[in-house]
C-alpha cells in the first residue's frame, strides 16, 4: 500500500514537472529588457527615423524637422502580441510651447506601419494622443484626451503600455517611478499585430521644435499558455491532489 501510494506521488509529481516544462518551452517568456543607455551607445536598436544618439545617461532625438508619424527608435529583437514597455522621458523647451510630443511605439511592422502613443509637454492637460501610421499616412485613433495634469518641459514622466493582442493600456505618471501613475486609458484597435516596439519623438511645429530626451526603457513580452499545455498542467495538479488525499486516508 505504501509503496503504491509513493508510486502515485511521483507520478503526480513528474506529471508537474513535465507540464512546467512544457508550459515555459510554449509560452516563450522573456527576460525583461533594460537599457538605462549608461554605456553610451544604442546597441540593438534600429533607427527607422531621424537623429539618434545616447548621451550623459540617457537617448536623445535631435531632428526638428515637421513630422507628426514621430522619429521612431526600435528596440531591433524584440517582439510580440503581448507585452509591457515603459521609459522615463522628457523634452526640452521650445518656442512654442506644446508642439513637441515624447512617447512610445508598438506594433511597428516597419517604418512606415506602426502606432504611435505619446503627449505633449509644456501643452494645457498634456494632450494625449494614440496615432496609427499606415503605410506611411497617419491618423488619430485616440484625440487630445487629458492627462489631468500639465507636463512640463525639461521634467521627466514615466510612460508605459500594456498590450494583450488587440487590447492596450496606456498610462502616464505625473513624476517618475513603476507604479501610481496618474493617468490610465483603455483602447482596441486591430489594425497591427505583433511587430517591434520602440521610443518616438514627433514634431508639430518646425524649426521651433526642441530636442526629445529617453532613459530607463523597460520591455517584457510573453505569449499566452496553449490550452494543451494547460490541460497537462491540470492533470498533474489532479494526480498530486488525488495522491495527498490517498496518504491522509
Amino acid at each position: 500500500m505504501e509503496r503504491d501510494i509513493r508510486a502515485r506521488f511521483n507520478l503526480g509529481t513528474c506529471a508537474i514537472l513535465i507540464s512546467l516544462v512544457f508550459c515555459c518551452a510554449g509560452t516563450s517568456f522573456a527576460l525583461p529588457l533594460l537599457d538605462d543607455f549608461n554605456d553610451g551607445d544604442l546597441t540593438g536598436w534600429l533607427s527607422l527615423h531621424g537623429t539618434w544618439t545616447a548621451a550623459s545617461g540617457y537617448a536623445t532625438q535631435t531632428d526638428t524637422t515637421h513630422r507628426t508619424n514621430g522619429y521612431v527608435l526600435q528596440y531591433a529583437s524584440f517582439a510580440g502580441d503581448n507585452f509591457s514597455i515603459q521609459a522615463d522621458l522628457w523634452a526640452d523647451p521650445v518656442n512654442r510651447s506644446g508642439h513637441n510630443a515624447i512617447g512610445l511605439a508598438f506594433n511597428i511592422q516597419d517604418a512606415d506601419n506602426y502606432y504611435v502613443a505619446h503627449f505633449f509637454p509644456g501643452f494645457t492637460t498634456g494632450a494625449f494622443q494614440v496615432r496609427k501610421v499606415d503605410a506611411g499616412g497617419s491618423s488619430l485613433v485616440v484625440s487630445d484626451t487629458a492627462l489631468g495634469f500639465t507636463p512640463l518641459v525639461d521634467t521627466p514622466y514615466t510612460m508605459r503600455i500594456d498590450g494583450q493582442g488587440d487590447d492596450y493600456i496606456f498610462s502616464v505618471k505625473n513624476g517618475v517611478g513603476d507604479t501610481g501613475f496618474d493617468f490610465t486609458l483603455n483602447h482596441t484597435d486591430t489594425t497591427f499585430t505583433g511587430g517591434g516596439v520602440g521610443l518616438v519623438h514627433s514634431i508639430f511645429v518646425s524649426p521651433d521644435a526642441g530636442v526629445g530626451h529617453f532613459d530607463n526603457f523597460k520591455a517584457l513580452t510573453s505569449a499566452v499558455p496553449e490550452p494543451t499545455t494547460m490541460l497537462l498542467l491540470g492533470f498533474g495538479l489532479l494526480g498530486f491532489a488525488g495522491t495527498r488525499r490517498r496518504m491522509k486516508n
